[in-house]
């Protein structure tokens, strides 16, 4: 990815997370979110707003696996 679009999602991660609770913070949480607005970018998603609405609906309950070598998530 190059710089801009870097910049963009650490702007937008960080505008998510100042919406949670520092009490609801967790490392899983955070990178769930990281991941899914990498995968929002490599999809071309640029919008700031697409990008904002995307992480607020984002669930803050999931938690980070990993299955057979690759990441995921459940709840």
């Amino acid at each position: 990815m190059d710089p801009e679009t870097i910049a963009l999602l650490q702007a937008e991660f960080e505008r998510r997370m100042t919406l949670v609770p520092l009490s609801q913070q967790t490392d899983q949480g955070r990178l769930a979110l990281a991941y899914h607005l990498v995968r929002l970018a490599e999809d071309g998603e640029r919008d700031p707003e697409r990008l904002m609405r995307a992480a607020l609906s984002w669930p803050r309950d999931l938690r980070c696996v990993i299955r057979g070598g690759q990441l995921a998530f459940e709840t």
